[in-house]
């Protein structure tokens, strides 16, 4: 044996008390001895070493270590030095479960908690299990009360562990199949849905117990590392993202735009910045976005508060014309009717309702309520008269039926009837037509003037003529509108030159060829109307200017394909001087071209470029299928969806609301023609494909329109 004074130690044993303790000299040391009570002459050590009281003997010995022996002959240790060898190194991992010196009480305390754990808390359930199997080996065997509570402790708890290792093991395989999940999402780079799925599985791994946690551990190491560096690159990515809405933000703010499309721009830039997500730097980036935020939203204050001022005075003005309604309608139970002033006066207050808007959206639905109301009952009203009368008119035709042809006194009673029919007021001008139709033809009986005899009697020497004059009008009602810009004074000269021919006709002759020259002089002022006036044409032509100049610089900026060949390419255009041009009035079409124009100077990201791209062919087609709807028109198979949510917004806004009139609809084409020709950038190929559909939409339905 090798002596070494580094492991020199001093034991004492007093035998003197009841217990019998083994020191050492060392205070720490001497605390982690514990006497056995069932066996006096052993003392355990709790690090791992044991202490053997033996006849002779006392005998030091380590869990796995060599076994050392006092002299025999002795069996107390007074102040004796004992010296011994250095004991190896490696200790055990077992962990001497406690000696309880009241087991009865111990158990009757963890009862109650057992009763209160949760299947989710998987070490407390272990830590109990350990304590529960050690206090039933401590009960003396003839506590038969205590033996048998311990029993159903035990049974009882055997139900918690089965339900806790089911819960463990759903756990374990939402976590694991998490784990798959979150490699897919990110060979997916969807960080959003990898970052939810890692926040779910550490959520999940809180109910497990520490044996558990090590095997997940290990099934997770790769997957850990995978999603932390695509943590890391998403975040900074989004931080990026998230530097280009905070300059646009900064561009928006001093821009020119009109209030309301800038809060609108803010609005979509806003849900631009949470669509991103989280990035690093969030907080910084936060101030930075809100500050540029504000900053903005404060230069259209003002414009909101006299925006809040014309919707209270909005309100007043419709509460208003409610009142005259309400009085009209009050009137109409008292009075006779008079179609014509109910017409006019429901055309005229339906052109100022429309003219009092906005107002507040808390308002609006029981002003709008109020009014369509009182107009439903007065347009009732109007109804009830028009069948009133047409039942006047059908009393009349049977009356002028039952007179016979042949009495002299048969003439003077039917100029009565006419007479009285003059005084009917109108059916609506449909049924007026063909009830006059039919008295017309019964009253010719009287006055020997028979249609048909009419009709043979009057045949016009000039017919060739009048053939000729309608089939001239009818090419020019067929012909592209925008030919006939230039034959307004053709048309007149045509409509004198028919209107000389048609003295000579009379009767269903004359209003025959009437109504067919009325179809196509209808169709032919409609396309006259959509021809731009001299003003929009001016602004047009600007648009259309201002519109080549920046093809001409995007086209570069289109045909690169790489972050390395725009950025050379941007940063070329961006030292040179846009050449200037002239805005329009128009709202949007001004702020389509000075987007263009800041797009070439600020925006340094090929990304940010190409969302450019599809964000105005996306508006362009926007526009295409806003005008389709309007007019009625198909819509192609690939912008269906657009097309769908479209109608539904429109269903939703034009409730109990007229459609709008052909004149109405050409205007909103121009208006939104001026748009059209401003937006880009977009690819030429496509550009002209949308540019050529929305022309061709005006044409299609003037041509499809009748009068």
């Amino acid at each position: 044996m090798t002596i070494t004074t580094k492991h020199a130690v001093t034991l004492k044993l007093n035998t003197k008390k009841s217990q019998s303790a083994l020191t050492f000299s060392t205070p720490a040391r001497s605390a982690d001895v514990v006497l056995c009570p069932a066996n006096p002459a052993t003392a355990y050590f709790n690090r791992g070493e044991s202490f053997n009281i033996l006849k002779s003997d006392l005998t030091i010995s380590s869990s796995t270590e060599e076994v050392f022996c006092l002299p025999s002959g002795s069996t107390t240790v007074n102040d004796q030095t004992l010296v011994i060898d250095e004991l190896k190194k490696s200790k055990t991992n077992k962990i001497t479960q406690p000696i309880y010196q009241n087991p009865a009480a111990e158990l009757k305390k963890i009862s109650d908690e057992i009763l209160a754990v949760k299947i989710s808390e998987s070490n407390k359930i272990n830590v109990l299990s350990n304590r529960l199997g050690e206090l039933r080996k401590q009960i003396p065997k003839n506590s038969i009360e205590d033996i048998e509570l311990g029993n159903v402790l035990h049974k009882n708890f055997l139900e918690i562990l089965k339900k806790n290792q089911a819960y463990q093991e759903e756990k374990i395989r939402l976590i694991t199949s998490g784990i798959k999940d979150i490699s897919s999402h990110i060979l997916q780079n969807n960080f959003k849905k990898a970052q939810s799925k890692w926040s779910q599985i550490q959520s999940a791994k809180k109910g497990l117990s520490s044996g558990s946690l090590k095997k997940i551990i290990k099934t997770e190491t790769e997957t850990k590392r995978s999603f932390y560096n695509f943590r890391d690159s998403t975040l900074k990515e989004n931080a990026r993202k998230k530097e280009e809405l905070i300059e646009k933000m900064l561009s928006l703010a001093c821009s020119v735009t009109h209030e309301a499309e800038r809060m609108n721009q803010l609005k979509e830039i806003h849900c631009q910045w949470k669509d991103i997500g989280v990035a690093k730097d969030e907080s910084k980036l936060w101030n930075r976005f809100k500050k540029a935020s504000d900053q903005t939203y404060k230069s259209c204050k003002e414009y909101f508060r006299r925006r809040d001022e014309l919707k209270i005075s909005n309100e007043k003005e419709r509460n208003n014309l409610c009142d005259i309604l309400e009085k009209k309608l009050a009137a109409l139970k008292t009075q006779e009717a008079d179609i014509k002033e109910i017409t006019f006066l429901l055309k005229e207050i339906d052109i100022t309702w429309k003219t009092h808007s906005p107002v507040n959206d808390n308002k609006a639905k029981d002003l709008n309520k109020r009014y369509y109301q009182l107009t439903s009952a007065i347009w009732k009203t109007r109804k009830f008269e028009f069948k009133n009368n047409e039942i006047c008119k059908k009393n009349l035709i049977t009356e002028a039926k039952s007179l016979n042809s042949t009495n002299p006194e048969a003439k003077k009673q039917i100029k009565e009837l006419q007479a009285k029919w003059k005084s009917t007021k109108t059916a609506g001008a449909k049924k007026d037509n063909d009830l006059w139709k039919e008295f017309r033809e019964i009253c010719d009986t009287f006055f020997n003037q028979n249609p048909k005899k009419s009709k043979n009697q009057h045949t016009n020497a000039n017919g060739e003529k009048v053939n000729s004059l309608l089939s001239s009008f009818k090419a020019l009602a067929d012909a592209p509108f925008l030919e006939l810009e230039n034959c307004q004074a053709k048309v007149g000269e045509l409509k004198l030159q028919l209107k000389a021919l048609l003295d000579g006709y009379r009767d269903d002759k004359k209003s025959l060829i009437t109504r067919q020259f009325r179809g196509y002089q209808h169709q032919i002022d409609l396309k006259m109307s959509a021809l731009p006036n001299p003003k929009h044409k001016d602004e047009l032509n600007s648009v259309i200017s201002a519109n080549e100049q920046f093809e001409k610089l995007e086209k570069q900026l289109l045909e690169t394909s790489s972050s390395e060949t725009y950025s050379a390419t941007f940063n070329r255009l961006k030292s040179q001087e846009i050449p200037p041009f002239q805005l329009p009035k128009h709202p949007q079409a001004q702020e389509a071209l000075q987007s263009r124009a800041q797009n070439i100077k600020f925006m340094s990201s090929h990304e940010s470029f190409s969302n450019e791209i599809m964000k105005s062919e996306r508006k362009m087609r926007l526009l295409c299928v806003e005008l389709e709807l309007l007019m009625g028109l198909k819509t192609p198979e690939e912008d269906q969806k657009i097309r769908t949510e479209m109608n539904l917004q429109q269903l939703k806004q034009m409730f109990g609301k007229g459609k709008p009139t052909k004149s109405e609809i050409i205007k909103k084409f121009h208006k939104n023609y001026l748009t059209v020709r401003s937006l880009g950038p977009i690819p030429s190929k496509i550009k002209t494909e949308l540019q050529s559909r929305y022309e061709e939409a005006l044409a299609k339905y003037l041509s499809s329109s009748s009068s």
